[in-house]
């Protein structure tokens, strides 16, 4: 099982993390922490039966898992390659849970971390990591005398922070379990359950940089549950690019969403698409 936290975890993993965050803060390196999500999450998963499925979807901002919770998932697992995606979704969780609000401040300092950890009543070992982390990070921007906006990427579709029905999600992250699991779709993969839904985001976009379209598509074929879901944002509107499309249909359906208004754009356009798995191989 590949989890930061967990069974597996890496030693020394928050120290490593920290240095990391560090070169982040200083602008040595780029962040690829997302503060939302840059997608009409709802609007895409109005489409689809959420009730009482088991998902996996990319971490990123966590969005699409809370996304996923208030429409009622049964259960929210999560992935991303990037490791620090892990503490940022503690913070969201705890935003929410002792907050009442969708999102932090955009820009927020030590003090509004260290007044949230206060409030965090641990679970188990790897929220008590998490608390570890933004301990250590809230001593950095004291050090460093910066705020947290050189740690995210810049908002894209300003959401607001009644975003999620908080009262609702909070009663569900009271009491859900959840994995994460620190992996790449594009390079083969090991983890140990399968899903109803899972939700790749724009993740295709990257396949290349890492990896290959044929591993991504042994790895969804895999991990897909027989009657399960694919489902991917689309920044062109007209669905998957034509490479995708040409090898994961070697094993699945390829369908278009509906067209849906993007302010941002000012236009109409699909704003994802969905795969299903072949009959003839099932």
């Amino acid at each position: 099982m590949q989890q930061v936290f967990g069974g597996c975890c890496v030693k020394n993993r928050v120290s490593d993390d920290i240095e990391n965050t560090r070169s982040i803060l200083l602008g040595t390196k780029s962040a690829n922490v997302y503060f939302e999500t840059n997608e009409y999450v709802g609007e895409i998963l109005d489409n689809f039966d959420v009730e009482n499925k088991k998902v996996l979807t990319v971490l990123a901002s966590g969005d699409q898992a809370f996304h996923f919770y208030n429409k009622g998932a049964k259960k929210v697992d999560v992935f991303d390659k990037n490791p620090l995606t892990i503490y940022y979704y503690y913070l969201r969780r705890w935003v929410i849970l002792y907050l009442k609000r969708s999102y932090p401040d955009f820009n927020f300092n030590s003090i509004f971390l260290r007044n949230i950890l206060k409030n965090v009543i641990t679970s188990d070992d790897r929220e008590k990591m998490a608390i570890e982390y933004w301990t250590k990070f809230a001593d950095l921007l004291d050090k460093l005398d910066i705020q947290s906006k050189y740690y995210f990427f810049d908002r894209v579709l300003l959401k607001k922070d009644d975003e999620f029905d908080c009262e609702k999600l909070s009663s569900i992250l009271e009491n859900d379990e959840f994995n994460f699991y620190n992996i790449d779709l594009a390079k083969k993969i090991k983890i140990p359950e399968k899903y109803d839904i899972i939700y790749t985001s724009n993740v295709s976009h990257y396949v290349k940089n890492t990896g290959t379209f044929n591993s991504y598509r042994l790895n969804l074929k895999h991990y897909l549950n027989k009657n399960g879901v694919i489902i991917s944002s689309s920044i062109s509107g007209f669905g998957a690019a034509e490479e995708e499309r040409e090898i994961l249909e070697k094993n699945f359906n390829h369908h278009i969403l509906p067209e849906v208004y993007q302010p941002h754009l000012l236009d109409s356009y699909s704003p994802g698409y969905y795969y299903t798995k072949k009959r003839f191989w099932e």
